[in-house]
């Protein structure tokens, strides 16, 4: 019933002839006092709600920032970097242990020695169709956080079995890292109890998941003798873009359009993210064709399958044109990039926790298409973009979050000061009031303000916050006139 509860207080006595009304005006007060009392306990009670959920939003924001600087910090260095995204995800998920495995082919390597269990197994390799491999394949199948509430007690493998291959390992979690269809591995946390992980600790292990799936697409590109220095250069610098941006994405999607479209031989880059009614091109670089910059493009494009940008947001899959001139007049009839005169385009979505967030598109004015490398690098791009953007939502939430809890509080002190005003002044109905209103009009950013007390058909204004008018105190109304 919340702040609707009823508190009623019975009182009874021996004598007959009943309570005068002042007696009754007293032990209502005194009811309603208590009421008093048990809404500012629910309201207490709310407030460290919120607390709980604020610190751990906080919590899951540091450690994503921390995992962003430690892959910048050491790109290619696939090891250190999964080492220090499975033991955040073991402290956050409150874990006794966990590892990462990483797929080469039809085989996976434990590419961790964080979990002391399973340390002495660092390197070694196991067919990803053999036994152990049961929870990486139903994550790899589910596309989602893979809960086993007792390993040791499943129906898909023999009890000694599983006991003997994990003995520590009762309550399991493992998630599939992915990129587009590609599974390139998996996280498993664990615990040594049967203690079943939840959907909370399932979200968190997908966020890590994501950003462990980055670092390993990452270090095969950093890794490749085919890559430049000057790539893993521009990898950094985003990703150092994206760990320090808040709220404002912009700066951003600018580095990375840059690096992008200097990287990729001869390519234009966009950014196109959906505000609240459109979808919006909102950062461009390179020349979109001979009269025209990349940056004439900006602002609303077209958000439908007549568009090639249109069409990933849609669906969430890219979109690959080796030659524009192949393609049939009355598919993607609104590209501009085939207005252009743009041949070879390529558009790959900018997805987070399943959603598409935005699209990036190139395009070059020579046919031929890109190739795989090239995909590779421009779809990390992508992935770090939609980081920055579900970064800034997270970060806007919080802060909404503040505010709601920042009001809260403001209320719980009014109410509390004006308890403390009536109990040092019983009997002094003018000093109270007078701080009733006062504080009614701080809380509510007011300027003026009445209070009227009823006594008959008469209204009389007790007490008041005044500016520069004049003064209502001691005035009268007639109850009875609407």
């Amino acid at each position: 019933m919340g702040s609707e509860m009823c508190i009623r207080d019975s009182i009874s006595s021996v004598e007959p002839g009943g309570y005068t009304d002042s007696e009754v005006s007293l032990l209502q007060a005194f009811a309603d006092q208590a009421a008093i009392a048990v809404n500012n306990a629910r309201l207490l009670r709310e407030i460290e709600e919120r607390n709980t959920d604020l610190s751990e939003s906080l919590e899951l924001q540091t450690a994503t920032s921390d995992i962003l600087r430690l892959i910048s910090a050491h790109p290619g260095e696939l090891t250190t970097v999964l080492e220090g995204i499975v033991q955040r995800a073991i402290a956050l998920c409150d874990a006794d242990g966990g590892l990462a495995v990483i797929r080469y082919g039809d085989e996976l390597e434990f590419a961790t020695a964080v979990d002391h269990s399973t340390a002495h197994m660092f390197g070694h390799r196991y067919r990803a169709s053999d036994e152990p491999a049961l929870p990486d394949r139903q994550a790899r199948d589910q596309q989602a956080p893979f809960l086993v509430d007792d390993y040791h007690a499943t129906e898909s493998i023999d009890p000694d079995r599983a006991a003997a291959l994990f003995p520590l390992s009762r309550s399991l979690a493992t998630v599939a890292l992915m990129r587009e269809d590609e599974w390139l591995g998996s996280i498993h946390i664990r615990r040594e109890e049967v203690r079943p992980f939840g959907e909370e600790q399932a979200r968190i292990l997908q966020t890590f998941a994501d950003q462990a799936a980055i670092a390993v697409a990452n270090a095969k590109l950093f890794n490749d003798l085919d890559v430049a220095l000057e790539r893993q250069t521009a990898m950094t610098d985003v990703l150092e873009a994206v760990g320090t941006a808040r709220l404002d994405v912009q700066p951003v999607f600018d580095r990375i359009v840059d690096h992008a479209q200097r990287l990729s031989d001869d390519t234009v880059a966009f950014i196109s993210v959906r505000d609240q009614t459109e979808l919006r091109t909102m950062a461009a670089a390179g020349p979109a064709s001979p009269d025209a910059p990349a940056a004439d493009y900006l602002g609303p494009t077209v958000d439908d399958e007549t568009s090639t940008s249109g069409m990933v947001y849609l669906t969430g899959q890219p979109v690959h044109i080796p030659d524009w001139s192949k393609v049939p007049a009355d598919r993607y009839p609104n590209s501009r990039a085939r207005d252009s005169g743009a041949r070879t385009l390529l558009a790959v979505p900018m997805r987070r926790r399943g959603d598409t967030v935005g699209v990036m598109t190139f395009a070059r004015d020579v046919a031929g298409g890109y190739d795989d490398g090239e995909i590779s690098l421009l779809q990390a791009f992508a992935d770090q973009a939609a980081i920055a953007v579900d970064n800034a939502r997270l970060l806007r939430e919080i802060e909404e979050r503040n505010t709601d809890l920042s009001e809260s509080l403001e209320l719980q002190t009014a109410t509390s000061e004006v308890l403390q005003l009536i109990s040092a002044n019983p009997g002094e109905l003018t000093v109270v009031l007078e701080g009733i209103i006062t504080r009614a009009a701080a809380l509510c950013d007011a300027e003026t303000g009445l209070l009227w007390l009823k006594n008959g058909d008469e209204l009389r204004c007790e007490a008041e916050v005044r500016g520069q008018g004049v003064s209502f105190v001691g005035d009268t109304w007639d109850a009875r006139v609407k």
